[in-house]
């Protein structure tokens, strides 16, 4: 069961470094659903401004902005941690 998580979330974290070539990128749902996305697999999330919320693989993820488009972003992990500690 673990392997075929991780190899969920691999190919989903690819499929996000793909697309995100810029650190934001604004695609369709649809593009990631096409390539083979799995929604409901990520490592975590965290609470946006304006109360959304950011779905992530490791160091990529997105936003949605509204029903059909998502805002890839990429954030430092390293960063994350040292918030979540204080």
């Amino acid at each position: 069961m673990v392997k075929t998580i991780n190899r969920i979330l691999k190919k989903n974290y690819l499929i996000l470094l793909t697309l995100n070539a810029t650190g934001k990128t604004i695609v369709k749902k649809s593009e990631l659903e096409k390539q083979g996305y799995r929604f409901d697999y990520y490592t975590h999330s965290i609470s946006a401004r304006k109360s959304s919320i950011n779905y992530f693989c490791y160091d990529q993820g997105y936003r949605e902005q509204d029903s059909n488009k998502l805002v890839l972003v990429h954030t430092n992990l390293g960063e994350e941690q040292a918030q979540m500690r204080n």
